[in-house]
């Protein structure tokens, strides 16, 4: 649920002092209760917020980690980025009161942010998932009309305050229909040598090279050369997982994340695949898997269904996976700054990433937590301008065609696509993809209707989520 990080900013204080002001409308019963322990866990360095939230609110079936140790750290780290929030409002999205959303203000970035929770149907109405997604209209509406400009002027200001506090490090850059506005790097790719971060340091894109594979495949599947009712015996042999289980999902379960199969990186320890140059030595840790769901049967957010995917990628063209995305996505779309550098390799000005450790009051570099070279399902490098170069080869048509976009912007749940998130705002549609684990942070919004792009990415602990999301109100509020 996030990584250990460092203390309460400065702006908490301002947020206390304000506790007099008139309370937001919460909901009566459990589920106003459940909002209010968000902040307060948030807010609050106290072990026992953090506790409660998650031994009482959370419910047992909460779709992520949630002991105690993992929940403490989410808000240690969420309290780090924002300095602390304070609650806007809630409102139900659904009529059987199942879902709504939660908006907020934080105190370093501020803006308007929001997350989606989901309650099961008991009586206690527990949390069973949390997502981060864009502010609501009814929470927008009241705010005043920007320029494209003045909203740039925002994001510049915001990224300042994120550099002075020490809680952005890394590249962000917004544009609007094609053109760049802004774009601005500060802090350090490497504290070890002091050497700065600029605008063409590659970072680890965690979970966003999950869009090149899920691209890789609309191109084949375009050519005919693969299909989303092909199962999985069709391109993979027994050595990667038992036949029965080959037998039983299909391509397009990968897509939609449907598959019902473990994710490789709950089910087998770190160490079992951390040094893996190749996808083939993957094949203990991925034929170790089970079936925890009949395949088809629910969504469940999965590395391994995008590995996979990776997989018949290489097989349906007949060439290396590496090779394939460099030659038919990076190469079309000029993203030179772009692969899955060996981390032992020559590649020059790769950022390391860091996690902060509160009880030491330190950096730590993530070097032995990350993957040696990345796979299909994440651990890439890029840059915020070959990100932009991506953006715009996808919606011009460059890389794959109208009817395979609705294919890949198709929601499966919400926030999520086939390896980009989907969602609707009051800008009109975002669609994009994040990143995140120990020292990275990455995230992109593609802002279908409005023509902006914004692109964020960080070598710090849940770095780039709050400046990339702190916009999309005032996007929303744009000319």
């Amino acid at each position: 649920m996030g990584a250990i990080v460092r203390r309460v900013g400065l702006g908490l204080v301002a947020l206390m002092n304000a506790a007099a002001a008139p309370a937001p409308a919460l909901p009566a019963g459990p589920i106003g209760g459940y909002m209010r322990d968000y902040v307060t866990a948030l807010n609050s360095a106290d072990p026992a917020a953090s506790q409660r939230f998650a031994t009482v609110d959370l419910s047992p079936d909460f779709d992520q980690p949630h002991a105690p140790p993992a929940v403490q750290r989410f808000f240690a780290s969420q309290r780090r980025v924002t300095g602390g929030i304070e609650a806007v409002g809630f409102r139900f999205e659904d009529p059987g009161r199942t879902r709504g959303v939660f908006v907020f203000k934080d105190a370093i970035y501020g803006g308007l942010r929001a997350i989606q929770f989901t309650f099961d149907t008991t009586p206690a109405r527990r949390i069973v998932a949390f997502t981060f997604v864009s502010a609501p209209s009814w929470a927008t509406t009241s705010l005043p009309k920007l320029t494209p400009d003045q909203v740039v002027a925002r994001a510049a200001a915001r990224i300042d305050r994120g550099c002075r506090a020490d809680v952005f490090s890394g590249a962000f850059l917004v544009a609007y229909r094609g053109q760049v506005l802004f774009q601005r790097a500060c802090g350090e790719a490497s504290k070890r040598y002091h050497a700065p971060n600029d605008l063409g340091t590659h970072f680890n894109l965690g979970s966003m090279n999950k869009m090149f594979t899920a691209v890789a495949a609309a191109q084949l599947i375009e050519q005919g050369r693969l299909s989303l009712t092909d199962h999985l015996s069709a391109y993979l042999d027994e050595s990667w997982l038992p036949k029965p289980i080959l037998d039983q999902i299909t391509v397009g379960e990968l897509f939609s994340m449907t598959s019902g199969l473990e994710d490789y990186f709950h089910a087998a320890p770190f160490g079992g695949f951390q040094m893996n140059r190749t996808l083939d030595a993957y094949k203990p840790v991925i034929h170790a898997l089970k079936l925890v769901s009949a395949p088809g049967e629910k969504y469940a957010y999965s590395d391994t269904a995008y590995f996979l995917l990776g997989l018949v990628v290489q097989k349906a063209s007949g060439e290396d996976y590496y090779d394939y995305v460099r030659k038919h996505i990076y190469a079309p779309a000029g993203m030179t700054a772009t692969d899955s550098y060996p981390l032992d390799g020559p590649e020059q000005n790769l950022a390391t990433g860091y996690f902060y450790v509160d009880p030491a009051k330190a950096w730590f570099e993530n070097r032995t937590g990350v993957p040696l070279r990345g796979t299909p399902d994440g651990g890439g490098y890029s840059t915020v301008g070959d990100m932009l170069r991506f953006a715009e080869a996808l919606t011009s048509g460059k890389l794959v065609k109208p009817s395979s976009l609705e294919l890949l912007f198709k929601d499966h749940r919400p926030p999520s696509g086939t390896g980009f998130f989907v969602m609707d705002s009051p800008a009109g549609r975002i669609v994009g993809k994040d990143g995140f684990g120990a020292g990275i942070s990455a995230e992109m919004d593609i802002y279908l209707d409005a023509g902006w792009v914004v692109v964020s990415l960080s070598n710090y602990d849940d770095g780039a989520r709050a400046p990339l999301e702190a916009m999309r109100a005032e996007i929303a509020a744009a000319r």
